[in-house]
């Protein structure tokens, strides 16, 4: 990745990463409400055992691990070489299987068959933010899912071109592109893992088909 404003938040996490290990977390390791609300919707739904699912911005595989257990296709994309890394060792150690690619998801190709799509605390750190939701949204087949998590700003800790939605735009973003809305959450919760308090913003849809 150039040395440009976008590729400082990677940076900052591929330190992080190297400075963890395979039997501890560098990220928090309980797995994301919406996480678990996309998948049982998909499966509730439809019954099958093994939707295609990515995770976008992996960390270091809280969730890959998650989607790999309950039995699922899983590709795991992670920007830091270090995050991809442990996820890889954390699958060997709990035996688990998923595809794991290193990649910047600024300019990656993400695949045209996904039945479901999951990014957690991703896109603030992207340029184009409409854009790329544009993107995720139109990689999903129809009648898939899509799991779309962040958080309101930090305020001075955050560099100015961060993106953070106003209350409720997550949800606005899915309902002007005719998606289902299952579940959408906007709430302050105190983190145990950063010792502050900081606004989750969060949807899960189900895409028109």
């Amino acid at each position: 990745m150039s040395d440009d404003p976008f590729a400082h938040g990677f940076q900052k996490w591929e330190s992080r990463f190297q400075q963890s290990s395979a039997d501890q977390w560098a990220l928090r390791p309980d797995i994301s409400r919406e996480v678990v609300i996309a998948v049982d919707s998909y499966q509730q739904r439809y019954g099958e055992a093994h939707p295609r699912v990515i995770d976008l911005g992996a960390g270091d595989g809280r969730h890959t691990l998650y989607l790999a257990d309950r039995g699922l296709d899983v590709l795991a994309v992670e920007a830091a070489p270090a995050g991809a890394e442990l996820i890889r060792q954390k699958l060997s150690n709990a035996h688990l299987s998923a595809e794991v690619v290193v990649a910047d998801l600024r300019d990656y190709t993400i695949p045209d068959d996904l039945d479901i799509l999951i990014s957690s605390y991703v896109i603030h750190l992207l340029p184009d933010p409409y854009e790329q939701i544009k993107l995720w949204q139109s990689k999903v087949r129809p009648g898939g899912v899509c799991s779309l998590a962040t958080r309101a700003t930090f305020g001075e800790q955050d560099p100015p071109h961060y993106w953070f939605p106003e209350d409720f735009e997550l949800k606005r973003l899915f309902v002007d592109a005719g998606w289902e809305i299952i579940h959408a959450r906007e709430e302050d919760n105190w983190n145990p893992y950063m010792s502050l308090l900081f606004r989750q913003r969060a949807v899960v849809a189900f895409k028109p088909k």
